[in-house]
């Protein structure tokens, strides 16, 4: 996979099953401009592929789906992913998911504090996160976000203000537990 350097579009059909494993090289790839989704492999696999593998892809545009970050072993390796340098993504999807459900809170929140999307991004959804809180030193940067979906577990014991957040027109917080809320701003 990683020898096709003019690949402009990598899209995997859903549903994937959940032993797929991501091809690694996928870094190498950097003239694409679509990828449906990127998973992050398994913390025990010495091959397993790594959020860094993204560094490279400055040129994605669209939507980009990120998922098992729950995987991901510390803050350095989400901060290699540079995703800030993407500043062609307008939807972004941080799936924290894991399939071993060990609380992580901790480190949820220092990954997601490590990630920085770029500051053009329109649509933001954070889904199966377990840290208490949710304000990321960048989320006030995010100054065009016009959607923002939460969906935490119960863990989260306070939302961010959002109020400096002045395009945004839809919020969607989902406790995954008790009660499903959807406010328009």
């Amino acid at each position: 996979m990683s020898k096709l350097i003019n690949l402009k579009c990598l899209i995997f059909e859903e549903p994937l099953n959940n032993n797929f494993e991501f091809p690694r090289g996928i870094g190498r790839l950097s003239s694409l401009t679509k990828l449906s989704h990127f998973t992050v492999g398994g913390k025990d696999d010495c091959q397993r592929c790594e959020l860094g593998e993204l560094k490279y892809l400055n040129h994605l545009q669209g939507t980009l789906t990120i998922n098992r970050l729950g995987n991901v072993v510390d803050a350095c390796e989400a901060k290699n992913a540079e995703l800030n340098k993407k500043i062609g993504l307008r939807d972004l999807r941080l799936n924290f998911f894991e399939e071993n459900e060990e609380n992580h809170g901790e480190t949820d929140e220092s990954v997601l504090n490590a990630l920085e999307p770029p500051p053009g991004l329109e649509k933001l959804e954070i889904d199966s996160y377990r840290g208490t809180t949710m304000f990321p030193n960048w989320m006030m940067s995010l100054a065009k976000l016009k959607s923002l979906t939460l969906i935490c577990g119960e863990n989260l014991e306070r939302s961010p203000p959002l109020g400096k957040l002045q395009f945004l027109e839809h919020l969607i917080i989902d406790d995954e537990e008790e009660f499903d809320q959807e406010e328009h701003v």
